[in-house]
């Protein structure tokens, strides 16, 4: 089971703090040929947690290739220039949760949302020129254990993505936006609705398992069966 489970475990974790979406608890792990994607996912994130070699070896993978990004300003008008390196660390952090993210799953299922920022923060990074600017104002990651991957009749090379959704999200959604303590989020729940009204009022019909439409997806080469 061991050499089975580094195979499967060239890996590290991220766990994202938006708790109530993406929670993550593994206390156990088993290794079998029927098990789901999600077993697999919670197998390779004990065995990365569990052994420090593979830590090390999978920290120092990420450090190395997610190297600080750097911009051709040679053809940007200032105003440009500080536009593009407006989110460079935020980006930066990002790419380097997508690569954590890809090593332990050999998925990586990226969502960036956009949003006009206001004048005050166009200001802050010192442009004068605009009144509007779209910037990256969310970027994550799925918790790869809340998708299931299923073979479609036109074979393995394009397999149908499903969201698991938690209880927790789904009693989150349909209660507007409270918690199962009983705390409210009502800007957390406006947010869902914004900018995913399709899958908010898939959960509201009672679906726990909604097809998902991203279109970047980057999975690891994968077997047929």
């Amino acid at each position: 089971m061991e050499n089975k489970l580094a195979k499967k475990a060239f890996a590290a974790v991220y766990e994202p703090n938006d708790g109530f979406v993406w929670s993550n608890q593994t206390t156990y792990f088993s290794s079998s040929k029927d098990e789901s994607y999600e077993d697999i996912v919670r197998e390779c994130r004990f065995f990365y947690k569990t052994d420090p070699i593979v830590s090390t070896v999978i920290n120092k993978l990420v450090e190395i290739g997610i190297t600080p990004i750097e911009i051709d300003v040679s053809d940007l008008s200032p105003n440009e220039t500080k536009i593009f390196t407006a989110k460079l660390n935020e980006i930066h952090k990002f790419l380097r949760e997508c690569a954590l993210e890809y090593l332990i799953t050999g998925m990586v299922i990226p969502e960036i949302v956009f949003e006009p920022i206001s004048k005050e923060e166009i200001k802050s990074i010192g442009i004068k020129k605009y009144n509007k600017i779209y910037l990256p104002t969310s970027m994550w990651v799925r918790n790869s254990e809340h998708i299931k991957i299923k073979t479609t009749f036109f074979g393995a090379d394009k397999p149908l993505y499903l969201i698991r959704v938690p209880q927790e999200l789904v009693s989150f959604i349909k209660s507007g936006g409270v918690y199962l303590d009983g705390t409210k989020d009502e800007k957390g729940f406006n947010w869902l609705v914004q900018f995913f009204p399709t899958f908010v009022e898939q959960v509201k019909k009672g679906n726990v398992e909604i097809p998902l439409d991203n279109q970047l997806i980057v999975r690891r080469i994968f077997l047929s069966d």
